[in-house]
């Protein structure tokens, strides 16, 4: 749906999260988010609505967040560099995504994680995903619950 340059981009210098706007600021709103290590600023279309470290975990990173709409066909942008694509689904129309809950590849997040590297979870996640996000047809993707068990930001 929103997020297709995610996995792709595996060399940027920060995290990129999309998630669609919600509550009264209309079905065109997404919230587009990137999160770096320690101070470091990244480039936009916008001024970052929200820009601060974190204050309980991962306290030597730093969110910026901002509301942007999408309208028609989508809105390219740059961001830190990066060609990113933001759609969204025309309104009323059916979706289709994944939502999978509770990944764990590695033990680096301060959480035992005996199977991760054995059963290669990273990489087929990526595979996956990477795979799904290069269709038209596939629209999002959520995961649920402990977010890669990263207690530390290290993940």
């Amino acid at each position: 749906l929103f997020a297709q340059t995610l996995l792709r981009h595996q060399t940027a210098a920060f995290d990129l999260r999309v998630s669609k706007g919600v509550y009264q600021r209309g079905y065109e709103a997404l919230r587009v988010s990137a999160i770096v290590d320690g101070p470091e600023e990244v480039t936009a279309p916008w001024l970052w609505s929200w820009k601060s470290p974190f204050k309980h975990h991962w306290q030597k990173k730093t969110l910026h967040t901002h509301v942007t709409s999408v309208v028609g066909q989508g809105k390219q942008i740059v961001l830190g560099g990066h060609n990113i694509s933001l759609k969204l689904p025309p309104a009323g129309v059916g979706v289709k995504g994944l939502l999978f809950s509770d990944p764990c590849f590695t033990s680096r997040g301060g959480f035992h994680c005996p199977n991760g590297e054995r059963m290669q979870i990273l990489d087929r996640l990526t595979k996956l995903l990477n795979l799904l996000l290069g269709s038209d047809e596939f629209h999002f993707w959520v995961i649920l619950g402990d977010n890669f068990y990263d207690m530390h930001g290290d993940v």
